[in-house]
């Protein structure tokens, strides 16, 4: 994790302000929608290749689902040239999980939205 985790601000952040994105319920149908859309994004590829398996789509550490409800889509990361999740929907509903080890970044992100 890039940033410690345990800043005051971070914490106060995650108890009192944060708010994450239901996890859509979806119908079978919507199930097998969803499992064909994210199947074939680049995203799902890469990590096929990377990690020799397919991605935990139940992962409390990010809603898949709630993005692909949402309308977003993985885009690439010019930095380390791989696929990245938005960490938000539109609204500001949170899509990463409480663990996910970069969400400290959105809180760091907000932060200094904030402050401009």
């Amino acid at each position: 994790m890039a940033e410690d985790t345990y800043d005051p601000g971070f914490q106060n952040w995650l108890k009192n302000e944060a708010v994450w994105a239901p996890i859509p319920q979806l119908t079978p149908e919507q199930e097998v929608q969803f499992q064909d859309w994210i199947k074939g994004t680049t995203w799902f590829k890469e990590f096929e290749h990377n990690y020799g398996g397919p991605p935990n789509l139940n992962d409390p550490g990010y809603n898949y689902r709630g993005a692909w409800r949402g309308g977003l889509v993985p885009g690439l990361n010019t930095e380390d040239m791989t696929f990245h999740w938005p960490s938000s929907l539109p609204n500001g509903d949170l899509l990463k999980g409480r663990e996910h080890p970069t969400l400290i970044m959105e809180y760091q992100a907000r932060q200094k939205a904030k402050s401009k």
